[in-house]
């Protein structure tokens, strides 16, 4: 599928872009000590993406990251493919909600409750769990201290004033 999608792009690129109907879009922000940019690209309706398998791809995105932080700059290319056929500007947006997600969600619950490494059998005592931790994630999202949620942990764990107020949804110390 990879080797598909990049022949797509590298089509494309060999015709400058002419005659495929590609979208670009562009985005350049600083802030927290880096500067990112991210270049994409959409490309509707695309031959030869596997058909017979991915039947509904009405397009296919290429998003090339530039990050400087520390004087260090990395550059990611990385693909997508998805069934719906819109610019490159709100796939740019997509993309980049998606992963917020990831990071404040997933991140987050792997971080500070260990979860990709519980290994808990019991499919109802897994859900279970994972009530619990987005329950205490949510609390201590209410808590307006400007720390971190593992820091909003550890300072409960001996306090038992800031963790009843914490329980009852309004935290700050």
């Amino acid at each position: 599928m990879l080797a598909a999608v990049e022949a797509v792009f590298a089509d494309a690129a060999a015709k400058e872009f002419e005659g495929v109907g590609a979208t670009h879009h562009e985005v350049i922000e600083d802030g927290h000590g880096r500067h990112e940019e991210r270049y994409a690209t959409a490309i509707p309706t695309p031959d030869g993406v596997l058909p017979d398998v991915w039947r509904d791809v009405a397009a296919v995105v290429e998003v090339t990251r530039e990050r400087t932080a520390d004087g260090k700059t990395e550059r990611t290319t990385t693909y997508y493919i998805t069934s719906r056929n819109v610019s490159a500007a709100i796939l740019t947006r997509l993309v980049r909600r998606h992963w917020a997600i990831e990071n404040e969600c997933h991140y987050v619950l792997d971080v500070t409750f260990g979860e990709d490494a519980n290994r808990t059998a019991d499919r109802n005592a897994a859900a279970n769990l994972g009530v619990v931790f987005g329950a205490a994630i949510g609390m201590r999202k209410r808590d307006e201290a400007k720390i971190s949620t593992p820091r909003k942990a550890f300072r409960a764990a001996p306090n038992t004033t800031y963790l009843e107020k914490l329980l009852r949804g309004n935290a700050v110390i």
